[in-house]
């Protein structure tokens, strides 16, 4: 063995001759900032990350506008009446479409109900209607009456029993008291839909951060194992200084992200008037914000162990599949976990920062056990940076060697 080999593995394998060199001062103790720094510039000055960073902005206010484009899109339905009290009903049927957001209804006037139907054969109007000795006839092109049918038949039921009910002396109102239903949400919930997507819009932002963000940590670590500058970098700061350094900034530039992302999607949902109650949002952004910045630091550790497993970078390739596997896993949680599978879960480290926020603007969960999923998330970080920094510093000096995740199991690093 080489005598740069016998030290690299000297180090390796006793950390404490690197706290002896005297380059390891007290002074060396805060290196960790200029590497953090150093990293932040590199990161933030790349091509790639900067176009990504705009082309996902453009993408959010891009499906802002869509949303707003389709919800304000003119979708009147047009019927074709056969006399006056088909034309009544269509007046009536509108206002009732519109007080429930649907499709609003405008009239053709039509000579007879052959030509009110020859008008819809026509594709000259969506829908018809007339009244004949046999009643009431609702014409459409496919058969089914969709929205703007339900509306015109259930105008016409209304409008029926009301002149049955005058001509048997019977006080419909009256007959009708007591019969309304008052449907609310429960106590601290949400919309149920809204809060949903919400959710899912969780987990996709967080699976997408913790893969771009993970994979430069562990590319980074694995650049400079190959090209053997962090043994330059070893002689002047301590390998632990060096993994702090690159974490704290990905942190940072993940959450600085996110946060735009967030203002973003916020700033053109207001603005656009999409029907997004912005406090609500806020405050499951705010529980999610949190949240990210817990499960990230655990990933982002386990993303620095792969960098520094590997030697080249199909030995990177191999070694990312666990992480991958834990990442692919929160995403689908987020999305399909419900029930008893879902509230284990929000208490389970990494997979608490997607599905506890989602609980949370659901309604389904209390502020205490949020703070309960965060202090086990806490405690899970502090366990795992130590592992993982141990494992780092052991591995990340071998140069010329890699290693596999049973190896590093079986504590063989």
């Amino acid at each position: 063995m080489s005598r740069q080999n016998t030290l690299e593995h000297a180090v390796a394998e006793h950390p404490a001759l690197e706290r002896s060199a005297p380059a390891r001062s007290g002074a060396a103790r805060g290196a960790w900032r200029t590497v953090a720094a150093r990293e932040i510039v590199v990161r933030a000055t790349d091509k790639t990350f900067l176009i990504s960073s705009v082309v996902t902005v453009l993408l959010l206010v891009g499906a802002a506008v869509f949303t707003s484009f389709m919800g304000g899109r003119d979708s009147t339905q047009t019927v074709a009446v056969a006399g006056a009290a088909a034309g009544e009903r269509v007046a009536a049927a509108s206002e009732l479409a519109a007080a429930d957001g649907g499709d609003g209804l405008e009239t053709v006037d039509a000579a007879d109900p052959a030509a009110a139907r020859a008008l819809v054969a026509d594709d000259e109007a969506d829908l018809a209607l007339y009244e004949d000795a046999q009643g009431w006839t609702l014409v459409t092109a496919d058969g089914t009456p969709g929205a703007a049918g339900e509306s015109l038949m259930q105008s016409i039921s209304a409008g029926v029993q009301a002149e049955n009910a005058a001509q048997l002396g019977v006080d419909l109102e009256a007959l009708d008291r007591g019969a309304e239903v008052t449907v609310e949400a429960a106590e601290g919930s949400s919309d149920g839909a809204q809060a949903r997507l919400l959710g899912i819009v969780f987990a996709f932002v967080f699976y997408m951060a913790a893969i771009t963000f993970g994979m430069a940590i562990a590319a980074s670590i694995l650049e400079e194992k190959q090209n053997r500058v962090v043994e330059i970098i070893a002689a002047s700061i301590p390998v632990g200084q060096l993994l702090t350094g690159k974490l704290m900034a990905n942190m940072a530039l993940a959450f600085s992200q996110l946060l735009v992302f967030g203002a973003v999607s916020l700033a053109a949902a207001t603005f656009l008037d999409l029907g997004v109650n912005v406090a609500w949002a806020l405050t499951g952004i705010g529980w999610f914000v949190g949240f990210f910045v817990l499960g990230f630091a655990i990933l982002a550790a386990l993303w620095a162990v792969v960098g520094a497993m590997a030697d080249r970078t199909e030995d990177m390739n191999a070694s990312t599949g666990p992480v991958v596997f834990l990442l692919v896993a929160v995403l689908a949680g987020g999305m399909a976990a419900s029930g008893t599978l879902q509230t284990v879960l929000s208490y389970l480290p990494v997979f608490s920062s997607v599905i506890m926020p989602m609980r949370l603007v659901e309604g389904s969960a209390s502020w205490w056990e949020a703070v309960i999923a965060a202090a086990i998330a806490l405690v899970t970080v502090v366990l795992v940076m130590v592992w993982c920094g141990r494992l780092y510093r052991r591995a990340v000096m071998r140069t010329g060697q890699s290693f596999t995740w049973a190896q590093v199991l079986r504590r063989k690093v």
